[in-house]
């Protein structure tokens, strides 16, 4: 069953033992959609979209509307987005400059080979060659986007259930926080958010362990990695 806003809330409430009094439901649930974008922040992959999106003439592509990072370009999708093509590889910008240092400006062609990404600009990429002025094609992306936001309490939350308990975390931290004179206030509101953020921390840590490079690399035979 998908967690709603209301599970969350309800969790929270339980600890403030308080009911929409000094805390009224629609504060924290503003709290709770800034947990999820401090979320989205932290981690950026927590929630990914992987669609065919149609590319503009030249090299220079942009994330569609509410992307936040690039994580992966995985092939061609023709010029009517419903094609599966050629993959398409990463390359870094200095190895391209280096083959042809012309290739923003060489014959242009709907199917990409390359595209080049830097991190210091994550919606941003690069593609090669470059696509035509009319007729360009689609390329299959993955890339984060930012949560949508809750409008009510009924509302399920965008990402996975098991990030429950780290909301409940974040906006008893913001509770807690309200009221910033009280020094014991400020101690539980910083302990809640050490808590989220040390889960979602360790949860990247995990993420790491498992995913499929990192089980091949601990695999492979000596030398081999």
């Amino acid at each position: 069953m998908a967690v709603t806003g209301q599970n969350i809330i309800d969790k929270v409430h339980t600890v403030l033992s308080d009911v929409n009094i000094y805390w009224p439901d629609a504060e924290l649930l503003g709290w709770l959609n800034s947990g999820l974008k401090e979320i989205a922040i932290l981690k950026p992959n927590v929630l990914i979209t992987i669609a065919a999106v149609k590319c503009v003439a030249g090299t220079k592509q942009t994330l569609p509307t509410g992307g936040l990072m690039l994580v992966d370009i995985v092939r061609n999708m023709g010029t009517a987005g419903t094609t599966p093509g050629r993959g398409v590889a990463l390359i870094s910008r200095q190895t391209l400059d280096g083959i042809n240092n012309d290739w923003h400006t060489t014959t242009a062609a709907a199917v990409a080979k390359h595209f080049v990404f830097d991190p210091r600009y994550p919606k941003v990429f690069y593609v090669y060659p470059q696509q035509p002025a009319a007729n360009q094609g689609y390329l299959e992306i993955a890339y984060a986007v930012s949560p949508t936001n809750l409008t009510a309490l009924s509302d399920a939350i965008p990402l996975d259930d098991v990030y429950e308990n780290v909301l409940v975390d974040y906006v008893l931290y913001r509770a807690f926080g309200k009221n910033s004179t009280e020094p014991s206030n400020v101690t539980v509101s910083q302990a809640h958010y050490a808590a989220f953020a040390g889960v979602l921390g360790a949860k990247v840590q995990a993420e790491l362990a498992i995913q499929p490079v990192a089980a091949m690399q601990a695999s492979s035979p000596p030398g081999q990695k």
